[in-house]
């Protein structure tokens, strides 16, 4: 009787033992509104999860710079910036983001696009600030409407 006793307590401790990584290496579940795609990066096959966000992204209100310690102030933060071969402490201040200004008027201007496995020069508008691809140039004149 004591041997069957230790048996059955060596088994339950066996499986005790065993089940915790195989419960760790469990499969989350799966998101409902994420499908995920294949893509190959080289000789490389990763999968990447696509996700349908009900908000839009918004930038953040604030952006973080460095600045000099003659500055500090409370509240700021500390971190370790690399300078050539030395590390070196830093004071980091959270500021708010000026949003950009947009260029109004008209610009034209070229562009470098890798096309396979070639490049090309295309022509480019900037009309208020939105780059399209220029309809043509007449006596260095952009044929480009608004």
């Amino acid at each position: 009787m004591n041997r069957l006793v230790v048996a059955v307590l060596g088994v339950v401790g066996l499986l005790g033992l065993l089940a915790g990584p195989a419960l760790a290496q469990a499969e989350p579940e799966k998101k409902s509104c994420c499908s995920y795609g294949y893509f190959t990066e080289g000789k490389h096959v990763a999968r990447k999860e696509f996700c349908e966000s009900s908000e839009p992204f918004r930038m953040p209100e604030t952006w973080i710079v460095q600045v000099a310690p003659s500055e500090q102030r409370a509240g700021d933060l500390y971190a370790y910036a690399t300078v050539g071969k030395r590390t070196e402490r830093v004071i980091l201040r959270e500021v708010p983001r000026v949003p950009a200004e947009v260029v109004k008027g008209h610009e034209c201007f070229y562009g470098w696009f890798n096309v396979a496995k070639h490049t090309e020069r295309k022509m480019l508008c900037g009309i208020d600030g939105n780059e399209t691809l220029c309809v043509g140039m007449a006596n260095e004149q952009c044929q480009a409407k608004k």
